[in-house]
């Protein structure tokens, strides 16, 4: 009889895959040990993401139910539900198409991803399957076609790790992927895109067309494509429940702009962001003020 070791997984970043799929093993007694590069407390930005009944299947899959409300509870609000679609306007601000009115389109609210991050991570640390600060170097296949087989995982600072399966959720520059040779990342060169997330505070907000904080916007036009999202989660008070507001520590809002190639500057890159504003401004000049 093989004397064995438990079956043991790692899992490479802490981040929505990785931890999400941690906690689904940990929930399931499967040994389990995740470890990211970042240190705990590093700042990150953090875009929105926005979820939808799929997401909500898998985690269910993987939460416990209060781990699960407590994420819920930080999706933006969206007229008094929490699931939306996009709506597309032609450049004049004329909705063309509003997307929640497809059953088959799938609705979805957003989160920020630093917060939907956190929470995921939380439980996988708290059950000390989380190490912070190690960068992955690369991996080896220990005893390759035996039934001792194993994958020894090597560290920056020349440490290791051993397990059965090795999985790799370290993003799109995945270390991982480029040592087994995968090349999934394709460059599109025929337009530029620019993303800008802002804190939304209560003022600001109240100036906004109520269309644009509603559902998100999505344009198509003169070869650009624009994208606009209001994320503002709920604001619970304990002490008296029944009153709710958007919480302005977490409430931001999301831009994007796709340009051709051909219309931006070769240093826009590098340009100050007062600069990079007016060529916004500038490629959307003959579209409508909103």
């Amino acid at each position: 009889m093989v004397d064995k070791s438990p079956f043991r997984v790692i899992i490479i970043g802490a981040g929505l895959a990785g931890s999400l799929l941690a906690n689904g093993l940990i929930r399931h007694d499967v040994d389990v040990q995740v470890y990211e590069r970042l240190p705990k407390d590093s700042k990150r930005e953090g875009y929105q993401i926005r979820l939808g009944a799929a997401a909500l299947k898998g985690m269910r899959a993987c939460l416990s139910q209060d781990e699960l409300e407590r994420i819920v509870q930080k999706f933006g609000r969206a007229n008094g539900s929490r699931s939306e679609a996009p709506v597309i306007y032609n450049k004049h601000f004329e909705a063309m198409l509003d997307l929640s009115t497809f059953p088959v389109y799938s609705k979805s609210a957003p989160i920020s991803r630093v917060v939907l991050r956190d929470a995921l991570a939380a439980p996988v640390s708290a059950a000390g399957k989380l190490k912070y600060g190690c960068q992955f170097s690369r991996y080896e296949i220990l005893e390759h076609g035996t039934p001792q087989e194993r994958v020894r995982v090597w560290f920056e600072d020349g440490s290791h790790d051993d397990c059965d399966i090795l999985i790799g959720a370290d993003g799109s520059h995945s270390k991982i992927n480029s040592q087994i040779g995968l090349d999934n990342i394709s460059q599109i060169q025929s337009h530029v895109s620019m993303i800008a997330k802002n804190e939304l505070a209560t003022k600001r907000y109240l100036e906004l067309n109520p269309r644009v904080s509603q559902k998100p916007v999505i344009v198509f036009a003169d070869n650009k494509s624009l994208y606009f999202c209001a994320y503002l989660p709920e604001k619970i008070d304990d002490s008296e429940p029944s009153k709710k507001s958007f919480d302005e520590s977490l409430s931001s809002s999301m831009f994007g702009l796709h340009v051709p190639s051909s219309q931006c500057p070769d240093n826009l890159a590098t340009l100050p962001t007062d600069e990079k504003w007016e060529f916004v401004s500038q490629a959307l000049k003959d579209w409508s003020t909103e």
